[in-house]
């Protein structure tokens, strides 16, 4: 008995001694970027689709080519003091959010859903988080 219980123990050991341990890494992606924009720091502007509102443009280094290929930019706004986020493009009470983006730059504009314009920007600091994705491209 103590013969085969002793066989079985090595017929275990070097079944499962030639086991692989696979490791998996996480690489975190993405990153947010928050920025706070005073009501003074808005320019008026007008744009063909939306007709007269309001815009910034911010300077994003890390939006990058590699970025604008293959990955995402995603813009949010707080009008509460970062207690709830929209994501942009949104509407909320008739005024209208946009974003566009080139490498190093994200414009934002405000304007009024139903084109008759909007005279002023904020009365109070609007927070943006922008989250940037660097992924790869799969063909």
């Amino acid at each position: 008995m103590k013969l085969f219980t002793g066989a079985l123990l090595l017929l275990i050991l070097f079944a499962t001694g030639s086991c692989t341990k696979t490791v998996t890494n996480v690489v975190d992606a993405g990153q947010s970027i928050f920025f706070t924009i005073h009501p003074n720091e808005w320019q008026p502007t007008t744009n063909t689709d939306f007709g007269k509102g309001f815009s910034i443009s911010l300077s994003i280094p890390e939006i990058t080519n590699d970025v604008m290929q293959q990955g995402a930019v995603l813009t949010y706004i707080s009008l509460d003091g970062e207690n709830t986020f929209e994501p942009i493009p949104e509407v909320i009470n008739g005024v209208t959010y946009i974003t566009s983006h080139s490498a190093g730059v994200l414009d934002v504009g405000v304007f009024d859903a139903y084109s008759a314009g909007v005279d002023h920007a904020f009365s109070n600091d609007v927070v943006l988080k922008v989250v940037l994705l660097n992924t790869t491209r799969i063909q």
